[in-house]
């Protein structure tokens, strides 16, 4: 319905035109965004909608020999991560992978598991501009190349519209997307947006840009929301500059406008936060696919959290956002096998709805995610586009993530983190309080920069009642008042009520700054350029204002707990087989093993041991063919390792090692799902 629709997503447009940038101000429902909802093309209804207005598909899924989310013009993970290559076959198929390039000419061969996918994992390849041919060729005749493939850093790209909110229409977008064809060696693509599933897809439906070099032509369809997403465009750019130029980089863009974070996660997360009626649709069919291998990467960008900004008083949509985006931090992480892969999302930008929901949202809701590991930011409080949900100016914020990824992936000394409230003290005579900001840079703060959000002035603060957030203090009395700021050195500020108040009015009870729908913030880092994150906070006995946050740490920080008490059992054995984590693998040795979703490759310099569930055992069946091939594996290095099978019931041999090991383990694992293996190790 409309009202479920307003009150669930704050911009649904229709993704192939730009209707959205003129008509889709979600707040409140205007007979304007009437309009434009009653103008969506039929597309939106080709399907049932899923519980958040996406369209759920009805066809079954189509699969490929070579996965749709691989292709020619690609850039696969670099080293030491060894990239992996997956596709769909006959159960039992042998596939051969032959690998050129750089002067190297690999044959590789796996085989397909009892669901049909066959994965193999390429030598770990180190980062160069030199293109690879991989040639796939199946037992059953099936065959498929990709070509101009280069080894380098892939990112995933996700989010709502304003991560989709493509080059065309950003700021400067002739200049911006002219300089795209000096980019060779970065790789678009973009997934499609004409499916949504209940049920986790195993390939891509639906691909709106295939795998492409960077061009002016690639990066810009001359549609709103096409291709190619304009933050992750310039997130990239600005990580391959800093990179040296030398070092590819794929990008992929996996978005869809007006949705929010529930449709992008499992419904394991969504039930861990207390949610049932959210189905996970958008991970499903736009996400999973890419688990299946699952891709290589390096991490994550994500622009997402308007659509979670709900209108109804009380119903703790930032809160609950606080569990859910972590959550879905986590399983991403888990199910592309990368515990520690680098996070990125934007601090959302301005826009005419609630002010206390979205700036709620700012803090309690996304910044909940800063207790997780590796889980970096950017600001676009400071460059938004007055009502209008969608501001051009994408550069900001793109830069501004690239920095943080720089910083926490690759260990570079850059600024990434905006001044934040640290603590504050207040006075009564006159009423003022004096703030301590964290993560301010030697050069210190300047108070002198005209806000961005006020357009020049064209900005209407008067016309827009209690959207323009600027510096306030909270009196006794109840009321916010205006407050001037100055600077007090180093990384600390005074906020004094202005006009000065009667002298019974004591000391402020709270101080605000920038805390609403349309920030106007005018106080930066000298250094760094940032700007001072907006906040709320109470004085009391010294303490800052929880609003929610203590309780959304709690959250994240049980959920942890939870997180590393599962994996750990996992990893020690005791609960493998039932595992909720089919990235990992059960084995003694952690730390000598790739584990990849759906399946366990042992490794050990080249010695690969595939497990794999299977519909029947025959003996030792691939247990003891991975056991051969790995003291093949060991015995070509030189090592000791002079072991072979007897009548396909066991090996002799002497300094098996990790061969050994893991033919046991593979054994006892067919053995507990009750196939008749009869295999040991002497």
């Amino acid at each position: 319905s409309l009202r479920s629709l307003r009150r669930r997503s704050p911009c649904y447009y229709p993704s192939d035109s730009t209707q959205g940038l003129a008509c889709c101000e979600p707040n409140p429902l205007s007979s304007a965004m009437l309009l434009c909802l009653l103008a969506l093309p039929s597309h939106t209804a080709d399907a049932p909608p899923s519980a958040y207005g996406e369209p759920a598909s009805s066809a079954p899924p189509t699969t490929s020999f070579l996965s749709r989310t691989l292709g020619s013009g690609m850039v696969l993970q670099r080293a030491p991560q060894r990239a992996v290559v997956w596709g769909h076959v006959a159960a039992g198929t042998t596939v051969s992978t032959t690998m050129t390039g750089g002067g190297a000419h690999q044959l590789l061969t796996t085989v397909a598991g009892g669901d049909g996918i066959w994965r193999q994992a390429l030598p770990a390849v180190p980062a160069s501009p030199t293109p690879h041919k991989l040639a796939f060729k199946a037992s059953t005749g099936e065959t498929a190349a990709i070509e101009n493939v280069l080894f380098g850093d892939v990112y995933l790209c996700g989010g709502q519209s304003n991560m989709q909110f493509s080059m065309p229409v950003i700021e400067n977008s002739t200049q911006e997307i002219a300089r795209a064809d000096g980019y060779p060696l970065v790789r678009l693509f973009t997934v499609g947006q004409k499916t949504s599933s209940k049920v986790p897809l195993p390939d891509l439906q639906t691909v709106e840009q295939s795998w492409s070099v960077a061009s002016a032509k690639t990066v810009a369809n001359s549609k709103g929301f096409g291709y190619f997403s304009a933050v992750c465009w310039i997130f990239g750019r600005e990580v391959f500059d800093a990179l040296g130029g030398q070092t590819p980089v794929g990008l992929i863009s996996s978005n869809w406008g007006g949705t929010p974070v529930e449709s992008w996660t499992t419904p394991e997360v969504l039930r861990s936060c207390n949610l049932s009626t959210v189905d996970s649709t958008l991970y499903n069919s736009m996400i999973h696919p890419y688990t299946v291998g699952p891709m290589a990467l390096v991490g994550f960008a994500w622009y997402q959290g308007e659509a979670n900004v709900d209108e109804r008083r009380g119903d703790e949509g930032a809160a609950r956002y606080a569990c859910t985006f972590p959550g879905m931090i986590r399983q991403w992480r888990r199910s592309f096998a990368r515990p520690t892969a680098y996070f990125g999302f934007v601090q959302l930008s301005t826009w005419c709805g609630n002010g206390e929901l979205i700036a709620e949202m700012r803090t309690v809701g996304q910044m909940a995610a800063l207790a997780l590991p590796k889980v970096g930011y950017a600001t676009n409080a400071d460059h938004g586009a007055g009502c209008n949900i969608h501001p051009p100016p994408k550069q900001y914020c793109g830069k501004r993530l690239a920095n943080s990824a720089l910083a926490l992936e690759y260990g570079r000394d850059v600024a990434w983190r905006s001044p934040s409230f640290a603590s504050q003290v207040a006075s009564a005579a006159p009423p003022s309080v004096k703030i301590s900001l964290s993560d301010v840079s030697a050069a210190g703060l300047r108070d002198d920069v005209y806000p961005f959000n006020y357009l020049g002035g064209a900005f209407n603060c008067s016309a827009q009642a209690g959207k323009c957030a600027w510096a306030e203090l909270l009196l006794a009395d109840g009321s916010w008042v205006n407050a001037t700021l100055s600077l007090a050195g180093g990384s600390a500020l005074t906020l004094t009520a202005s006009p000065a108040p009667a002298a019974s009015a004591g000391a402020p009870l709270a101080s605000r700054y920038g805390w609403g729908a349309v920030p106007m913030l005018s106080l930066y880092d000298r250094g760094t350029g940032l700007p001072v994150l907006p906040w709320y906070e109470d004085i009391t006995a010294g303490k800052a204002r929880d609003g929610g946050r203590a309780a959304a740490a709690a959250t994240v920080a049980a959920a942890e707990a939870k997180e590393a008490e599962a994996v750990a059992a996992v990893t020690a054995g005791v609960d493998c087989h039932a595992s909720r984590f089919p990235g990992l693998c059960c084995t003694s040795r952690p730390s000598e093993q790739t584990c990849l979703a759906a399946n366990c490759r042992w490794s050990h310099e080249g010695c690969n041991i595939e497990q794999e569930d299977r519909a029947t055992c025959s003996a030792i069946g691939d247990c003891g063919k991975a056991y051969e091939a790995c003291c093949a594996g060991f015995a070509a290095k030189g090592f000791p390792c002079g072991c072979h099978l007897q009548d396909g019931s066991g090996a002799a041999g002497a300094g098996c090692g990790d061969c050994g090991t893991a033919f046991s383990a593979c054994c006892l694992g067919f053995k507990a799902k009750g196939y008749p293996c009869k295999c040991d190790v002497h």
